[in-house]
């Protein structure tokens, strides 16, 4: 927004630049300018060394306008001289780009002034040499009567001023960009490095949206667990698309979910997709195809992936959301990736995982935003799939696993009561501290599963480890009289992080008699990993969420939550911690019926649901003493009488976690129908029987006689 004379930074500008980069809190305690002359501050700048590119914006952090005319910029080697009036209303912002192209690119909206504008149209003269270090540089912000109400300092530098106290703040990384931190919505000027020490890191392009809190109502949120009922939520979710389905994921290969969108678009749905260009361990085959295909068959496949050798930022850490958006009306909350693993087609073996599915335009909407943001088509780091090099444009669809044999432990559930909801965007959400930390330290009772969490994080600034806040948060919990149960996965490459986690969890507890407990989860059961990042506090607020517990999952890392008010959906998913806090070392009790008598051709309904389970039977397995032949599955079986006979059936009855009980049942045959012979009939067959049993023993017993004695002559 740029003009000839006079600049006015319009309130529609500063709207989409606040959605963009709105401000936060700080993460510490400090104070505005307070001083009697303007006060403007340097808010952010980029110093020059990727994209071509150097910005910096001034703030009027006051409740006047201030006119910059005459105002400068300096270095130390140049200066930015404000050559005409431009007005800079209260808490407006100001932004001076050295590539408005590269910045556009960044953060989709044009720089108020641009240095690479013709000459004749520039707002700003330049004198010497203005261009910030990469390594470490100052800038001074000087006004009209050459008073310095500025000053800032990082890196190596060498300028010094009186409005600087202690050291500069330390250099920045390749792409990485200074922001002042925020008390109350104001910067914060105390000049000194602290100003400038945030939680969150900020990359060229970033996105600071704000959270979006929406009350639904009765039966407009749906629950669900993996792996009980996660595919088949997920894919009635998408099979109900009318006209748009949005799907961001950090992996996608599951043949069962590209299958269903493959259907969307079919049927005239648009479909866009979003996934990370580079998942740890790189894309697997599976995930090529899925996108190739999809891509191929009318799907608009968008990639998000930065090289900083190539001089492309990355605006986000890993792209490590995942979510969908259906009919900008229902957004999808995942703990798991859209993975086999993840949405398993067998209810009763994968991980476990928590999602949500909201019925509610405003979420989805503010959802939409976010993926727009990300998935931009001008940003340097986004490119479409079938630029890539990875595309199969032969690539076939695996054929889907065979449906289960077999139920979930749980299915899913839709309230039917008034909740709110509120979607969290990380970094965004975490200025100053991990969003999730203010929730845990006001908790009572607090029921958490997490996949992955480090007990010491590294500070961005000094390098030194830290504890990490997730894990002082839950002490302070239970300092404050809270009861803390934390559930961390078990597989053998989270196992020792997980585990010393544990240990000191239960080592403070236990020191200071505090009601808190961390185990490892017992994987002996249904679940083959415990993925979730989930937690109830207080029996009523739960959190689903793509975030782990590490420093990059809250910093730097794109991920959503989605925190819900209902005591409905909080005991839903209590019900689940619950099945995975207590394994289950409880056999069932199998039943297979009463026994039974039938002629020859006829069939017999072999009833096994009197089969019972403290928790769940999983699998019922019906077979034929002797020939081992399975006679069916299910908890009832049919049986045909093909010879006469006694015959004898088991049930072989199973629980979630693989223990088993058996029951036998008796089935007799005769060639005989039951129903044309009386009593004195049925014994007289009886005795027949017996006798004809008895002839063949007896004349086995002579023929081994006989055997001896011509083998002893």
């Amino acid at each position: 927004m740029r003009r000839s004379h006079v600049l006015a930074v319009s309130s529609a500008t500063l709207f989409l630049c606040t959605m963009l980069a709105p401000c936060h809190m700080p993460p510490h305690a400090s104070t505005t300018s307070t001083s009697g002359g303007p006060e403007a501050v340097i808010a952010e700048f980029y110093p020059c060394g990727l994209c071509d590119d150097e910005y910096l914006v001034i703030e009027n952090s006051g409740s006047e306008t201030i006119s910059l005319h005459n105002w400068t910029v300096a270095d130390g080697e140049g200066a930015l001289r404000f050559a005409r009036s431009i007005e800079l209303g209260p808490h407006a912002r100001l932004v001076v780009s050295s590539n408005s192209t590269s910045y556009a690119r960044a953060f989709g909206c044009a720089p108020d002034i641009s240095l690479d504008a013709p000459e004749p149209t520039l707002s700003i003269l330049r004198t010497g040499t203005f261009r910030l270090a990469d390594g470490g540089d100052s800038m001074s912000l000087i006004d009209h009567n050459g008073v310095e109400v500025d000053f800032v300092a990082y890196g190596k530098r060498t300028e010094s001023s009186t409005s600087w106290a202690g050291e500069p703040v330390p250099a920045l990384r390749k792409g990485e960009v200074a922001r002042r931190c925020r008390e109350n919505g104001l910067v914060t000027d105390t000049d000194s490095m602290s100003d400038w020490l945030h939680f969150r890191e900020f990359k060229y392009g970033y996105t600071d949206l704000p959270d979006m809190t929406a009350t639904v109502g009765p039966g407009d949120i749906t629950a669900f667990a993996s792996p009980d009922c996660g595919l088949a939520s997920v894919v009635d979710v998408i099979g109900s698309a009318r006209s748009s389905l949005r799907l961001c994921a950090y992996e996608l290969s599951s043949t069962a979910i590209c299958s269903a969108i493959l259907s969307a678009i079919a049927s005239g749905v648009s479909v866009e997709v979003l996934v990370d260009g580079a998942p740890a361990g790189g894309m697997d085959e599976e995930e090529i195809k899925c996108l190739s295909i999809l891509a191929l068959s009318g799907a608009t496949v968008r990639v998000l992936s930065g090289n900083l050798s190539a001089e492309v930022v990355q605006h986000v850490g890993p792209l490590h959301a995942k979510y969908m958006i259906v009919d900008d009306l229902r957004s999808v909350v995942l703990s798991e990736n859209f993975v086999d693993s993840g949405l398993p087609s067998d209810p009763l073996s994968g991980n476990r995982g928590w999602g949500l599915v909201v019925t509610s335009s405003d979420l989805a909407a503010h959802l939409r935003l976010v993926f727009e943001s990300d998935s931009r088509p001008s940003r340097a780091d986004v490119h479409d799939w079938l630029d890539d090099p990875r595309l199969e444009p032969g690539a076939v669809l695996a054929e889907e696993a065979a449906g289960p044999v077999s139920t979930g432990m749980s299915g899913s559930m839709t309230t039917t009561s008034e909740s709110v909801v509120r979607l969290l965007l990380s970094p965004d959400s975490s200025p100053c501290e991990p969003f999730l930390c203010s929730l845990m330290r006001s908790s009572r009772r607090l029921l958490v599963e997490q996949f992955q969490a480090d007990l010491l994080w590294k500070d961005r600034w000094t390098g030194e480890t830290c504890p990490s806040p997730l894990i002082c948060s839950a002490e302070e919990a239970l300092e404050g009289g809270a009861e803390v149960s934390l559930l961390l996965d078990s597989v053998w490459f989270n196992a020792e992080g997980n585990g010393d986690v544990a240990d000191h969890v239960n080592s403070f507890a236990s020191s200071r008699g505090l009601h808190g407990e961390a185990r490892l989860m017992d994987l002996s059961g249904p679940v083959s990993a415990l993925h979730n990042k989930g937690l109830v506090s207080d029996g009523r607020t739960t959190l689903v969420s793509s975030n782990n517990w590490g420093h990059s999952s809250f910093a730097r890392n794109r991920e959503l939550a989605a925190v819900v008010d209902s005591e409905e959906v909080a005991r839903y998913f209590v019900s689940v911690f619950e099945t995975d806090w207590e394994p289950d070392y409880e056999p069932p009790v199998a039943d297979a019926g009463p026994d039974a008598e039938l002629r020859v051709g006829e069939s017999v309904v072999l009833d096994g649901t009197g089969s019972a389970d403290n928790r769940f039977v999983a699998r019922w397995q019906w077979r034929l003493e002797g020939e081992g032949m399975l006679v069916d599955h299910g908890n009832k079986a049919v049986f045909t009488a093909s010879h006469p006979g006694e015959y004898r059936v088991h049930l072989l009855v199973q629980d979630a976690w693989g223990n088993t009980d058996i029951d036998s049942v008796e089935v007799v045959v005769s060639s005989f129908s039951n129903s044309a012979i009386g009593p004195r009939s049925r014994w007289f067959l009886a005795y027949s029987a017996l006798l004809g049993a008895l002839s063949s023993v007896m004349g086995a017993a002579a023929a081994r006689k006989l055997n001896h004695r011509n083998r002893s002559s």
